[in-house]
Order: C-alpha cells, then sequence, then structure tokens
C-alpha cells in the first residue's frame, strides 16, 4: 500500500468522526433545547395554575363580601 493511499484513507476516517461528532453534538444540543422548553412550558403551567387559584380564591372573598352585604341589607 502506498503512503498516499494511507494519507487519503486516514483523511476520510477522519472526516467522518469529524461528521459523527458533529451529528452527537446536535442532538445533545437539540435534546438540551428540548428539555429547556419542556420545562419551562411546566412552569408557565404552574404559574397560570397558581394565579387561577390565586383569582378563584378572590373571587370567592368577594362573593362571601357581597352575600354579607345583601343578608345585611336584608335584615335593616
Amino acid at each position: 500500500m502506498a503512503n498516499g493511499d494511507k494519507k487519503s484513507i486516514m483523511s476520510v476516517v477522519y472526516t467522518v468522526l469529524t461528521l459523527i461528532i458533529i451529528a452527537l453534538l446536535t442532538v445533545f444540543i437539540n435534546q438540551g433545547i428540548a428539555n429547556t422548553a419542556k420545562v419551562q412550558t411546566m412552569e408557565i403551567k404552574q404559574a397560570v395554575t397558581e394565579n387561577s387559584m390565586q383569582t378563584m380564591g378572590n373571587d370567592i372573598q368577594e362573593i362571601k363580601r357581597d352575600v354579607k352585604a345583601l343578608l345585611n341589607r336584608d335584615k335593616q
């Protein structure tokens, strides 16, 4: 085997390995982005749920005040 053939084969091997490494890095980066998006989505859902619960609590308190005011008005 000639020396030029060895260099050519090694060049191809290095190119293939480089492409494999790039592909793996791309997969890992995309997976990280997807996981980050999932976490952010879960945090947003949690925040919306907490906000909804707070709003419902406030609405219930307001309804209680209105009912008390109506009952007091009827007593007078």
